[in-house]
């Protein structure tokens, strides 16, 4: 039975894998390589013939850096995957032994961060329809290669932009989050002093819901501090609350000073018909007197801000 040059790939402490058409494998991860068939083998030799253009040749373990000889055809070849994304590494196989000498290749992929394979020099050797230079190639072309391509996933960078991507994700940074393209509902709850509120409970009627959209922030203001405690309001979508624990709530303190101000940001996605409520949580102290700072904290202001469904 003639033998084979074909290999298996392990990523890390994955499953090894055939490379038939190209693996994708991880940045950083130790790579090892073993021939898939190792029986009748009399000699492997293995190399990496082509990196892509950010890459050197890696050091390939048992293996001779003359001859490419590998130490025995049952040894497993290993490498560490450098870190970083697009990166790609062509690999030669050759066997002798009945039938042989015999040769295959195969690449090694770190995809880019837009989810496509890079080209490793020499690959135009790969010319079936899902591995190589058609593969990589083709799809860009289609899709039209010289449009600036946008990935909202992407961090913005913290200072500078050297790229279209950065400038874009530079002057996204500076727009706050419920200016994404929806709509703001205003609660303006409460004129005046607290009056009867100071009792924890429902604020304002519920808000019905006509449209699917997400909650992306919740404001809380408030104008005139009382002598002591916290002022913390929850929201609630058919019953629920939206944050859960008291601490995740908006909430001012009475140290905090005239027009404090509150902002939370959930992403909480409401369909039509729920119902979204406002509710007084916990009020700040006061003390009475005859003008209205002295009657309690004044001046209770709440705003939900809806964006588009993503």
């Amino acid at each position: 039975m003639p033998v084979s040059p074909l290999c298996l790939v392990q990523d890390g402490l994955g499953p090894f894998v055939g490379t038939l058409n190209g693996v994708n494998v991880t940045a950083g991860n130790t790579m090892s390589i073993q021939l898939a068939a190792p029986a009748g083998v009399v000699d492997w030799y293995l190399q990496v013939t082509g990196t892509d253009e950010t890459s050197t040749t890696p050091s390939l373990t048992s293996v001779n850096i003359l001859t490419n000889k590998v130490t025995s055809p049952g040894t497993t070849v290993t490498f560490p995957m450098p870190l970083g994304a697009g990166r790609a590494y062509l690999f030669q196989s050759t066997v002798t032994g009945p039938g042989g000498p015999l040769t295959t290749t195969f690449t090694l992929y770190v995809l880019t961060l837009h989810g496509f394979r890079v080209g490793a020099t020499g690959e135009q050797r790969e010319t079936n329809a899902t591995f190589g230079w058609a593969a990589i190639l083709n799809p860009l072309i289609r899709s039209g290669a010289p449009v600036v391509r946008y990935d909202d996933g992407l961090n913005a960078p913290t200072l500078g932009a050297n790229t279209v991507q950065e400038a874009i994700d530079i002057l996204k940074a500076a727009v706050p989050p419920p200016s994404s393209g929806g709509d703001t509902i205003f609660f303006a709850t409460l004129f005046g002093e607290y009056s009867g509120a100071v009792t924890p409970g429902f604020m304002e009627a519920p808000y019905l819901v006509t449209r699917p959209r997400v909650l992306t922030a919740v404001d809380l203001l408030r104008r005139v501090a009382g002598t002591s405690g916290i002022s913390r309001v929850d929201v609630r979508v058919n019953g629920v609350s939206i944050f859960g624990l008291p601490v995740n709530m908006p909430q001012v303190s009475a140290g905090s000073g005239n027009y404090a101000f509150s902002l939370k940001l959930p992403s909480v996605i409401v369909f039509p018909y729920a119902h979204i409520e406002i509710v007084l949580e916990e009020a700040e102290t006061y003390l009475a007197g005859p003008t209205p700072e002295e009657d309690g904290p004044e001046g209770l202001f709440v705003a939900l801000h809806f964006g588009p469904l993503p």
